[in-house]
């Protein structure tokens, strides 16, 4: 091995694609780092990162420190046997996270592979920061995000450090969008200016629809917890699933990225002169006039959304909903029997009682929805005293409320 070729992303610019097109590659000069993540970002940041404990992906998966450190240790001894792999020249690792270490740990990183004798390139893309606002809102949300940050795409803190301690020809900075156009997709473009010989490149991950990418951002504003547990990420990525197949772009539209350019940050204008600057790319300057509470307002209006499509995927799925219910209620029916049918487990149980009991007192609720899950937690905790009484309590109201009626 003599070169090591890292594709650092950035955010948002088809790096999912080019890691699905990367997975396994192997050819006479060239191979693809052999972990199993398809997206490298995660060993490297768990290798890298000196915050590796509370890297979101093992802080959603609940992982404790010592578990993480027994992550670090097989994904540095899968990356040491590849380096010694004297089959290939040229190891390629695909990882836009690597751009967001800090500056010490990029510093470890070149230092790292120096150390092995490897010369060390960096690929990247770039893009309008119009066009990565509207994106990576999206990604946000699709995090999980309650609220939305300043957006900005922070190209200084990525590149910089990169271009200091790299050769120039070393660190390869290309315009995201003309790459497209020039090659017709962003899998084969990377291929073909890194020298690689993809048969089938994977397209783009296509965008959710307005209407998907806001029932997602209400999902996640919801008194339900989605992370924590294996159980809960794999409901609520089925839950999205679900929400994306049934409200798609062609029925629903595309998000307004004008709207959502408001979210960035008044000095994304200086990250626009940086790139110009240093790597000869320019795009047009944005308005400083932000705006994130006008896009939050925006993302939070569903008045125009077709609730029966809610109570199609309610039906598919087996929840149990009311032609009455509203949004909130609709999509909390969803994930909980999306959660229940992936197996509920014991630690589940303290979750659907706590807020079954905050629903009880809310105005925002009916007896009845907080009725549906008190049951959930009884069917993970059937011995549960507290859970067994207020079963037996909103029985009893809901039966003397029939009763009235």
């Amino acid at each position: 091995m003599k070169e090591v070729l890292l594709h650092i992303g950035i955010h948002k610019t088809g790096s999912s694609s080019i890691q699905e097109s990367l997975k396994g590659y192997a050819d006479q000069t060239t191979r693809s780092a052999s972990f199993q993540e398809v997206n490298h970002s995660i060993p490297m940041t768990t290798i890298f990162s000196k915050n590796r404990y509370d890297y979101h992906i093992w802080r959603k998966l609940g992982l404790s420190r010592s578990e993480v450190e027994g992550k670090r240790a097989e994904y540095l001894d899968i990356l040491e046997k590849d380096i010694s792999d004297n089959r290939h020249e040229r190891l390629i690792i695909s990882g836009e996270d690597m751009s967001t270490l800090y500056e010490e740990e990029k510093r470890d990183l070149i230092s790292f592979f120096r150390t092995h004798g490897l010369n060390v390139r960096v690929f990247t893309f770039v893009r309008d920061p119009q066009d990565f606002a509207a994106s990576s809102i999206q990604e946000h949300i699709k995090g999980g995000a309650k609220s939305l940050p300043k957006i900005s795409t922070r190209y200084r803190v990525r590149l910089d450090e990169f271009r200091k301690g790299l050769p120039a020809d070393c660190l390869i900075v290309r315009d995201f969008q003309k790459t497209i156009s020039e090659f017709g997709d962003i899998s084969t473009g990377f291929a073909k200016i890194v020298g690689l010989d993809i048969k089938s490149p994977v397209r783009a991950n296509e965008s959710l629809s307005s209407a998907a990418t806001k029932l997602i951002y209400r999902l996640n504003k919801l008194p339900i917890n989605t992370f924590g547990s294996r159980q809960r990420v794999g409901a609520r990525s089925r839950v999205m699933a679900l929400l994306a197949n049934e409200f798609r772009q062609e029925d629903g539209g595309r998000l307004d990225r004008n709207m959502l350019s408001m979210a960035l940050s008044p000095a994304e204008n200086d990250e626009i002169s940086y790139l110009n600057s240093e790597f000869g790319i320019a795009y047009p300057k944005v308005s400083e006039a932000e705006d994130v509470q006008g896009v939050e307002e925006y993302l939070d209006d569903l008045s125009d959304l077709d609730v029966s499509r809610l109570h199609k995927i309610a039906h598919l799925i087996g929840a149990p909903v009311e032609t009455s219910d509203s949004i909130d209620n609709l999509l909390i029916s969803i994930y909980m029997r999306a959660l229940i049918s992936g197996g509920l487990r014991l630690e589940d149980a303290d979750m659907l009682r706590d807020l079954a009991m905050r629903m009880e007192i809310s105005a925002d609720f009916d007896l009845s929805d907080a009725y549906k899950l008190m049951l959930l937690a009884r069917r993970a905790r059937p011995d549960g005293p507290l859970i067994l009484k207020k079963v037996e309590q909103y029985e009893h109201r809901l039966a003397e409320r029939r009763g009235r009626s």
